[in-house]
């Protein structure tokens, strides 16, 4: 099966053919030929061609294509009528610029028809008529998917610019040849300047020659597709530094030709900023920490040394007692007492050496809410004497020293009543 002609092989052939007529206009049958040909032509393509009158706007002729949209009987009636629904010429009609001193230029437009409310690519030409006339001849191509394509991929396009115009990051895009060909609102405010002082220029114009050098670097990565983040410090318009980390994208075209890049760009001042403070704070507590430690260290000596002290005093209150006090005891047992008097000395004893001996300390420092005189009676406890014995050494009832006894138990936490009392004062010494 014969492959279709394109529509440049056809309007190709229709100038031929208007040539041919234009040589061979005396040439009855060859005109005849040339006129049946080029008929046949419009009638082979698919897109709706008419011919008219550019004087009459009388349709001359409309192939099948534009038959099935405005109908078999259109010939004779004027173009305007049947095309548009108007009374009169349309005022948009492209005849003049077909006609006169631009006769042999192709016109291309695109419209939209406001009857069938679809768009068309126009391909309007004055060609030459077998009748001999200059007419008008018309191919209207249907672009009514494009032109819906173009809409959605318009409004996309848009819907991403207004994303990218209120984004809080820079946003630039950068030609293969470092040249800035877009900026968004927020890089400017970033950088300091309007976006036609930035846009159009070298990418490199708000970087100081260290910065210039690593955006070199970093662009000669792009170009091998590499689309790693990296930091660079940019210099305002009022040459303020701004640090800040920028994620780049490469991008190549359907050859794989490197055709520049888009970045996304990040004012990090506030972040370096809140670091450098942070940093500051970190040194502030390590030289807080460090003095913490040395008077930690120096209250770790003053309490060894407090402890050393009071560990010394005990020693010589000890050795006082014992080489000033035990002595004269021990002698007076010697003398004649009665009995209640040697009861009071052997008490006193016996208190001494408490006092000397761990017991005290220990009953003292693990029960501190016993009273002086629960103490007391603790200690004639633990040397073994009975409630009445005690009672007549202390002068007291035999019911008050049960109830201090009660007391003691209670506040040893001797809840069972078959514990011994004197064995837990015994376990304290």
């Amino acid at each position: 099966m014969a492959q279709k002609p394109t529509y440049e092989e056809l309007a190709k052939r229709v100038q031929e053919l208007e040539a041919e007529l234009s040589k061979h206009e005396h040439l009855g049958s060859d005109l005849q030929v040339a006129n049946e040909e080029l008929i046949s032509i419009f009638d082979s393509i698919d897109e709706p061609v008419y011919v008219s009158d550019p004087d009459s706007y009388e349709i001359l002729y409309a192939n099948s294509a534009i038959k099935g949209r405005y109908g078999e009987n259109i010939r004779g009636r004027k173009c305007y009528e049947v095309f548009q629904n108007l009374d009169g010429p349309c005022d948009f009609c492209t005849n003049p610029l077909i006609f006169g001193e631009n006769t042999g230029k192709t016109h291309i437009w695109e419209f939209q028809n406001k009857v069938d409310n679809r768009w068309y690519r126009c391909i309007d030409r004055a060609i030459k008529w077998p009748d001999g006339r200059m007419v008008r001849y018309e191919m209207a191509i249907d672009i009514q998917d494009r032109k819906q394509m173009e809409e959605a991929l318009w409004q996309s396009e848009e819907q991403y610019r207004q994303l990218v115009e209120t984004m809080n990051e820079g946003f630039s895009i950068v030609d293969e040849h470092q040249m800035r060909i877009y900026a968004n609102k927020r890089l400017c405010e970033i950088l300091g300047y309007e976006q036609d002082e930035i846009v159009g220029v070298k990418a490199t114009k708000v970087l100081d020659e260290n910065n210039k050098k690593r955006f070199e670097e970093q662009f000669a990565r792009r170009k091998k597709g590499e689309a790693d983040a990296y930091e660079i410090t940019f210099t305002r318009k009022d040459g303020k530094k701004v640090p800040a980390i920028v994620s780049p994208r490469p991008v190549f075209d359907e050859n794989g030709k490197f055709k520049g890049s888009f970045s996304v760009i990040t004012d990090v001042t506030d972040l370096m900023r809140a670091q450098q403070a942070l940093r500051q704070r970190e040194q502030e507590l390590q030289m807080q920490t460090a003095n913490l430690e040395e008077a930690n260290a120096a209250l770790k000596v003053l309490l060894k040394r407090r402890d050393e002290d009071k560990k010394e005093m005990e020693e010589k209150v000890l050795f006082n007692m014992a080489e000033l006090v035990a002595p004269y005891l021990e002698k007076l047992k010697n003398t004649e007492l009665d009995g209640r008097q040697k009861a009071f000395l052997d008490i006193l004893e016996s208190n001494l050496n408490d006092v000397i001996s761990p017991f005290s300390r220990n009953l003292y420092f693990s029960y501190l809410n016993l009273t002086p005189a629960e103490m007391q009676i603790a200690g004639l406890i633990r040397q073994g004497k009975t409630t009445k014995e005690i009672a007549s050494l202390l002068n007291l009832s035999s019911r008050t020293i049960e109830t201090h006894r009660k007391n003691i138990r209670k506040k040893l936490g001797l809840t069972d009543q078959k514990a011994n009392l004197r064995t837990k004062l015994l376990s304290l010494q």
